[in-house]
């Protein structure tokens, strides 16, 4: 996994504290909820002087956001790497593995969902999507598959339909066994209307299937 740019610049030791007090954050904010943990609480049970950490993070908010955003940078990275030939199968893996990670731990998903709302500046999504998923859209205009030009603007528009989707999960809009199928349904709508030939037929294809999973499940 590539390591965060913010953590290059630490050493071994930095990283490796840093990290533990991330991992402490997520699993007391999944138990205690965001209002109820504490920066004393956090830093209690990641060995550290609660000095020390308002001098890395300086807010709770800024520590629970970079916990949130570095979680999403772990879900874009498990994507790239089931995906090295990039394009489309990039994308579908990125929804999949959202959607895996959300499984995987739901009630820290639930408790960090609102996160990515309440404070975006914070988090910084634009570096998952904006930034990167961008290139992979960038690559798929670039062999003609779609026509895109502003592929930022697209990835914006996936991010804001992906988070959409997982705030609906965590307020129970949506069922757990839904969010797959709803996540692929949400690519494929997405870049239907600009794409050609083959791929338009790909995505239509896999828009059908998401279509016909969901209704089987609302059975």
């Amino acid at each position: 996994m590539t390591v965060p740019s913010n953590e290059q610049r630490l050493t071994p030791r930095q990283q490796e504290r840093r990290r533990r007090i991330l991992d402490v954050a997520r699993k007391l904010t999944a138990e205690q909820g965001y209002e109820a943990v504490s920066m004393r609480t956090i830093a209690a049970k990641s060995g550290v002087a609660e000095k020390t950490l308002y001098n890395i993070f300086v807010t709770k908010d800024r520590l629970i956001a970079t916990a949130a955003q570095e979680r999403a940078l772990g879900v874009l990275e498990m994507a790239l790497e089931r995906s090295p030939e990039g394009g489309w199968a990039t994308l579908f893996a990125f929804a999949a593995c959202v959607d895996e990670s959300t499984q995987d731990a739901p009630t820290m998903a639930r408790v960090l969902a609102p996160v990515l709302l309440d404070h975006p500046d914070l988090v910084g999504l634009e570096e998952v999507y904006e930034h990167r998923l961008s290139d992979t859209i960038a690559q798929l205009a670039a062999a003609g598959s779609i026509s895109c030009p502003s592929p930022r603007l697209q990835a914006r528009l996936l991010r804001i339909a992906i988070v959409a989707a997982v705030l609906f999960w965590a307020r129970y809009e949506l069922r757990d066994e839904e969010l797959g199928p709803y996540l692929e349904l949400c690519v494929g709508q997405l870049f239907l209307p600009i794409a050609h030939g083959d791929h338009a037929t790909m995505l239509a294809a896999r828009i059908a299937v998401a279509r016909t999973r969901l209704e089987s499940l609302s059975n």
